[in-house]
Parts: C-alpha cells; structure tokens; sequence
C-alpha cells in the first residue's frame, strides 16, 4: 500500500511540477495571451492525464504478465517515448497545412522513437544482465559454492547489490570453514580426551587390580603401587583442570581478577618455586629482570602462564643445559622472554606448538610429561589478557617463547 501511494504521489507531483513550468514559460517568456494560456493548461492536462493512464494500464499489465524485468523497463521506455511523440506531433499536425510538412514531422518523430527504442532495450539488457548474474550466483551459492562471486560493474544500486552479495558469500564461506573446523577439533579433541584420560585410568585399575587379587602384597610393593597410583590420579586431576580451563578459554568465560602486579616479582616467585625441580634434572634456572613498571594482570592465571612456559623448556632441556628467564621493557610493552638450551623445535612443529594435544616427535610428547594443554591454555590465557604469545626457534638451537603484555 505504501508503494502504491508513493507512486500515486509522484505521479501528481510530475503533473503539478510540469504545469507549473509550462504556465511560467508561456507567461514570462512567451508573453502569451490570456485565452491561449487557459486553453494550452486545458491541452496539457487532458494530454497528461490520458498518457498517464494509458502508460500505467500498459505498465500494469507488464507486471503481472511479462516474466522478464528486462522487457518490463524497455516496455516502460517505449510507453513513455510514444507518449511524448503523439503529444509533441499533435499540436503541429493541426497546425500545418501542407500535408508534407506533417509527412516530414512525423517520419522524423517515428526515427526518434526507434533511436528511443533502441536505447531503452540497451538498458533494459544492461540491467537483465546484472539480476541473472546475481541470480545465477545466488543458485551456485546455494549448491555450496561459498567462493560464489559475481562481477560487479557500475556503481548504481544494481552494483551495490552485487557488492554485498560477493561480501556475504565471502562470509557465509569463511563461516562455513570455520564450522568445518570447529568439527575437526572438536572430534579430535575427543579422541585425545579419551586416550589422556583411558592411560591413567588403565594403569590405576591394573595396580588395584593386582592389590587386591593379592598378586601384589609386599609392604614395599604395595606403598609403591599406592605412590604410583597417587601419581595418576594427580595427573587425571590437572588434566580434568586444563579441561575446565580450555573450555572456559573457548567460550569466552575466562573471568580475569585483575590488579596491578609487578611482574618482576612474579616471575622471580615462580622461577623460585622450579628451581628445584630443573636442579634435580641438571638444568641451570636462572631469571633477570629489569625495573618494569606494574602490570594489571590475573596473577595466579599469569603465574600458569609462566609455570607452563617454564615448565615446558626445563622438559626439554638435556641436562647441562639452561633456561633463561628475562623479563624487559620494550616499546611500551613488558616483555617475558622464556628461553632454553634444547633440542628446539622443528619448523613443521613450529606451526602447531600451540594447538591443543598436539604433540610434536621432539616438541611435546606424553613420555615427557606434556599433555599437550600447556601452551594451548598459554596462549588463551595471554590473548584474554590483550596480550602475544610468539616462539623463536632454530632446531639444535633451542627455542624462545615470549610474551607481550
């Protein structure tokens, strides 16, 4: 209803305007008398108002019976050049008397209706050709082409059109990638909880197994067998947790208590705590920091980071070696730099070092104590804190993470 009334609307306002102007010309320039005035409103009127209602009958009818948009705008260009040739030929025809004379004016107003013609199926096909591309696109998008592009040309609202389709299926296709992915781990992600989890598990029930069957009933064994079962249980408890961890990471849930920390302190605190364990493993552990200004971070998370980190280069340091702690300010950032002396790692792991229960032949293995979260949950515990997480390494050379903040 709306649509029809704003033609309604048009179609009055271009009958007001034109008579407007026609009353001024007639007055101001032509200086016309009163009489031929009244008598040419009167002939433009009824002239205007036949065409008008002839061209919308005719356009009418094209809408509800002509299948091509195409044919429907060369329709509308040819009612509208007929119009202005039967009301511009009309009033000369009465008016000459020599039959050449009108001869000569119609064949001439008949030759710029065919160049009018002419120029409105032009249109007509220049814009056919753009909705059947879009339309051609669309059906291939909706086969599953999500790289479906049409050519966009001009900058009419035809090519916006068209611009907007070719951004929309570049989206639905990255989305669509996206999903695809999120599949892939998601299955992988289950194998790998279900291996994590069935080892520990196994062991577990074979060393209660054979104490209570009584295969196993030795004073020294049985403690050693509850030690070991200890240990597993301890393991499947920081798996469980790094679980927790990673799903709130995924889903956007990591709740951050932040608060100024000097970072150098934390670092110092947490390089303290490993000390020990790298000295048993015959790995130097050192920290330097400079004076940096306090950090707004969530300690205890930052500390897992930086446990994680460590953690993972004392692993994979041969004894003798050395882990470097440095914590730097640099261009407006506080830097911690985690660096070893080991085996580095190669450049086809280099890519997935972060990935969840990936592990790499040298980089991350379960016989080194790695569960494959540690730097997965580093990274999603930096990126919440707005920061980067990068690796440096050359393989034989050792390897460098460091942190942004």
């Amino acid at each position: 209803m709306k649509l029809w009334s704003r033609v309604a609307l048009v179609v009055i306002g271009s009958l007001a305007v034109g008579l407007a102007l026609a009353v001024l010309l007639f007055v101001g320039w032509l200086h016309t008398p009163r009489s031929h005035v009244i008598a040419a409103i009167q002939y433009l009127v009824t002239s205007g108002i036949v065409s008008l209602v002839a061209g919308g009958g005719a356009m009418v009818l094209a809408a509800r019976f002509v299948p091509s948009l195409g044919v429907k705008i060369a329709i509308a260009s040819l009612v509208g050049s007929v119009a202005g040739v039967v009301n511009v030929m009309w009033t000369p025809l009465l008016m000459f008397s020599e039959r050449s004379d009108r001869d000569i004016l119609m064949i001439t107003m008949l030759y710029f209706l065919t160049i009018s013609c002419a120029f409105a199926f032009l249109v007509a096909a220049i814009t056919s050709r753009q909705i059947e591309a879009l339309h051609e696109g669309a059906l291939r998008l909706a086969a599953g082409e999500f790289d479906a592009e049409v050519q966009v040309q001009g900058v009419d609202e035809l090519a916006d059109l068209g611009r907007a389709f070719n951004r929309m299926s570049s989206e639905l296709g990255a989305s669509f990638a996206r999903e695809r992915r999120l599949e892939s781990e998601r299955r992988d992600l289950i194998a790998a909880v279900s291996h994590d989890l069935r080892t520990p598990l196994t062991s577990i029930r074979a060393m209660i197994e054979a104490i209570n069957d009584g295969v196993v009933t030795e004073a020294d064994a049985v403690k050693r067998y509850l030690g070991l079962i200890q240990h597993e249980s301890e393991h499947l408890g920081r798996l469980i947790e790094d679980l927790f961890e990673l799903v709130r990471i995924d889903s956007g849930n990591l709740e951050l208590r932040l608060a100024v920390v000097p970072l150098a302190d934390l670092v110092a605190e947490v390089v303290e705590t490993m000390r020990v364990g790298a000295q048993q493993k015959g790995v130097t552990l050192v920290a330097a920091c400079d004076d940096v200004p306090g950090v707004a971070v969530d300690a205890p998370r930052m500390q897992r980071v930086l446990t994680n980190l460590i953690g993972n280069a004392v692993r994979h340091t041969p004894p003798g070696g050395r882990v470097n702690v440095v914590v730097r300010w640099l261009q407006g950032h506080v830097q911690v730099e985690v660096a070893d002396t080991g085996e580095g790692i190669s450049l086809e792991d280099q890519a997935h070092v972060f990935d969840r229960f990936y592990r790499g032949e040298k980089s991350r293995s379960r016989e080194s104590g790695g569960a494959g979260l540690g730097l997965a949950i580093a990274r999603g515990i930096v990126e919440a804190h707005r920061g980067h997480i990068r690796l440096e390494s050359q393989p034989g050379h050792g390897a460098r993470f460091i942190v942004e903040l």
